[in-house]
């Protein structure tokens, strides 16, 4: 390369840059054409007062405004879903069954009748005699409550399946005397789907379901019949 072309490519180098931050203005005409320019004379005379100074330079990146910046990061957050029923742990549910029964089981049968629903007409002296007037009441432990499954459920209630151990006692008579010569303890397994309410934030079940699982239980004890001795 000779001196002459490197004078010219050093001038050139030099003047480039110049010309990227020169002054643009930007203007309208009658037709709604936007017209860009660096020549201030170019921009009509009844227009000059309208058209907007543009300053930055070809490398600059344009600032969006604060508004359009928002805008862009709503459409990007994730859509919620509508909020669902409030789910109750399915621990809390099988712990309210497993009070009652416990409630049963330790013959607390006032408290039992106050902690039902759905009791109908039964007053508490019928219920209490009704419970009372049997051997039969849930099992201890680990045998009360098994396989406990919450089915459906919404604010006011929720429906469930479980396996509760049941208690029966068994008695033999002895033939000659007409007296309780023996007396034995199993456990009856009954699996049902019940209804649990939801009063006051405290869940309970239904005066009948006690006595459904009450009569299961004895028909149970009832079909194996002893015998006597």
């Amino acid at each position: 390369m000779n001196r002459t072309s490197c004078l010219l490519a050093i001038t050139i180098t030099l003047i480039l840059p110049l010309g990227c931050f020169a002054d643009m203005y930007e203007y309208t005409d009658n037709e709604g054409v936007v017209h860009l320019t660096d020549d201030p004379g170019k921009v009509p005379a009844k227009l000059r007062n309208s058209s907007k100074k543009d300053t930055s330079s070809a490398t600059d990146v344009p600032n969006k405004p604060e508004h359009t910046i928002q805008t862009e990061k709503a459409k990007d957050a994730p859509v919620s879903a509508a909020p669902a029923d409030v789910q109750t742990d399915s621990f809390v549910l099988q712990n309210a069954t497993s009070a009652t029964l416990d409630l049963w089981r330790d013959n607390r049968v006032d408290q039992l009748y106050d902690r039902l629903v759905n009791r109908g007409n039964m007053p508490k002296a019928q219920f209490a005699e009704k419970l009372q007037a049997t051997s039969i009441r849930p099992a201890c432990c680990w045998q009360k409550l098994d396989g406990f499954e919450v089915l459906f459920e919404n604010s006011s209630g929720a429906t469930v399946t479980a396996k509760i151990g049941i208690e029966v006692t068994d008695y033999i008579i002895a033939r000659k005397s007409n007296t309780v010569a023996k007396s034995f303890t199993s456990v009856e397994y009954i699996t049902r789907e019940f209804r649990l309410l939801n009063e006051g934030g405290l869940w309970k079940m239904q005066l009948n379901d006690i006595l459904s699982l009450r009569d299961a239980a004895r028909e149970s004890r009832d079909q194996r019949d002893p015998g006597s001795l």
